[in-house]
């Protein structure tokens, strides 16, 4: 969860800067952006956002999908001289890393639970104060209009007294409520216009989409800017559809209702409505525009150079965003990256060590730096490892039988002496206990994927006098790749 957490700042850190970029852009520019491709810059943007991870193709992201043909390098280091005093090398347990990822997923649970109660709570009170309209005109105006639009689902048509401006909700069982008002045939016909225009462009969808960006962003100030930003180009997309082709009298008219039913609305509506009209800070853009038409505004190279930056952009944030790989501690798949070795029973004859496991082993993930922290271990994995025995690599003394770590999950810490000692983690069980000496090729534990583990593999970290150093300097055969 780590991983996912920081990988999410970093994303909405270049998100947000992409997204100030975006709005400066549309407000300096001489010319004005058609309000639909605005929409879908502005969606894509969401889309990325809402992509915790790079992409990379052509990669396996589970355990058991184990590469082919793929090479891999270890970084070689001299055995550590120093003399620091053998301790548990154990990772932190509550680090600022793992202290802001559990305020950050509460806040995300938190944002996505108030808003769908809200959501639902004032459905609810819709319904229950709403009427259905029956052998009116105005239901023979929606279905013209539903006609001409090509919607072939027949909406509900609700009238309440609790609203002040038209709006379409309802994500399974979409209908249209209009207030208690009196509105010319003309003026009624635009309404619903507006409103299947919402419909036939799956807005009640993109405002879902918006909601769980909103939340998994919380603490990111820009995303509300961008969400603001789309809404007002959701809206004044349906008013451009609305008045193709429509003269002047018809615009004035048009401007003029929304005007009206933007001056009643008191009332906040929840994010997953689709209002004709609302009081916010764009509606004298929204009313310039329904004068002016959106037939007259930018289309052709401006258009192509926005596109062509927004890409450009997006490219550079993919390239900022790591991609993810399984590490001490962290809690994403692991990135496979190495041919099958094979580690042989057989001890190595100048010190005497044994690798806790037999048979051909995939190394997921080498010794040496990773994205965001120093990999003081390997991974190694195979096909169906869960559950196979693990032995101790040495005879020694089990200094640590933790079973319920946070990171390291069940782990096993043995001091062999000489300053030696080795740990192995995500086991799926212990077979030891703290102050056990065990023999060398004993059974202390079974391989597992507990802790922050994606899949069943051994974690196995030595150290001298305290410091870390690569397990392939022992083992050998761990860099003799095929």
């Amino acid at each position: 969860m780590e991983r996912i957490f920081l990988s999410v700042v970093l994303l909405s850190a270049a998100a947000g800067i992409l997204g100030l970029v975006l709005k400066g852009f549309f407000k300096l520019s001489k010319k004005r952006y058609r309000a639909r491709s605005k929409c879908v810059i502005w969606i894509s943007l969401l889309v990325f956002m809402a992509l915790p991870f790079s992409v990379n193709i052509g990669r396996p992201l589970a355990a058991a999908a184990l590469p082919s043909e793929t090479t891999a390098q270890y970084q070689v280091t001299l055995l550590p001289g120093g003399t620091a005093t053998p301790m548990d090398f154990s990772l932190p347990e509550n680090s600022w890393v793992t202290v802001a990822a559990l305020l950050w997923l509460g806040g995300v649970v938190l944002a996505i639970f108030i808003k769908l109660f809200c959501y639902v709570a004032y459905l609810n009170r819709l319904k229950q104060r709403s009427s259905v309209v029956q052998g009116e005109r105005i239901n023979e105006v929606l279905r013209e209009a539903s006609d001409r639009l090509g919607i072939r689902k027949d909406l509900r048509l609700y009238r309440s007294g609790d609203i002040q401006t038209p709006l379409l909700m309802g994500m399974l069982r979409p209908a249209i409520y209009l207030p208690e008002h009196d509105w010319a045939e003309e003026q009624q016909k635009m309404i619903l216009q507006h409103e299947l225009c919402h419909y036939k462009s799956h807005d009640l969808v993109i405002r879902l989409f918006l909601l769980a960006v909103t939340a998994m962003h919380w603490f990111n100030p820009v995303v509300y800017l961008v969400g603001r930003e789309l809404k007002a180009s959701l809206e004044e997309a349906c008013d451009a559809a609305v008045l193709e082709q429509s003269s002047p009298e018809t615009r004035r008219l048009y401007g003029k209702t929304v005007l009206e039913t933007a001056y009643c609305q008191q009332e906040k509506l929840p994010l997953m409505t689709a209002p004709f009209a609302a009081r916010h800070s764009r509606l004298k853009e929204r009313c310039q525009r329904i004068l002016t038409g959106d037939g007259a505004l930018c289309r052709g190279r401006g258009l192509i150079l926005g596109a062509c930056s927004l890409v450009a952009a997006l490219a550079v944030v993919c390239a900022l965003v790591p991609k993810p790989q399984v590490a001490a501690g962290d809690s994403v798949e692991p990135s496979l990256s190495s041919q099958p070795t094979e580690s042989t029973a057989a001890p190595v004859e100048s010190d005497n060590w044994l690798f806790p496991l037999e048979g051909k082993l995939y190394v997921t993930a080498p010794y040496g730096e990773g994205n965001y922290t120093f990999h003081k271990g390997l991974d190694v994995s195979r096909d169906d490892i869960a559950g196979e025995e693990i032995h101790a690599a040495r005879a020694g003394v089990v200094v640590t039988a933790n079973t319920d770590a946070h990171s390291n999950g069940n782990y096993v810490v043995i001091d062999h002496g000489d300053g030696y000692q080795t740990l192995y983690a995500h086991c799926q069980s212990l077979a030891v206990t703290k102050g056990q000496r065990v023999a060398q090729g004993e059974t202390i534990a079974y391989v597992g994927s507990t802790g922050n583990s994606t899949g069943p593999h051994l974690h196995f970290e030595i150290q001298k006098n305290g410091e870390p150093f690569d397990p392939a300097q022992i083992f050998p055969d761990l860099n003799a790749f095929s």
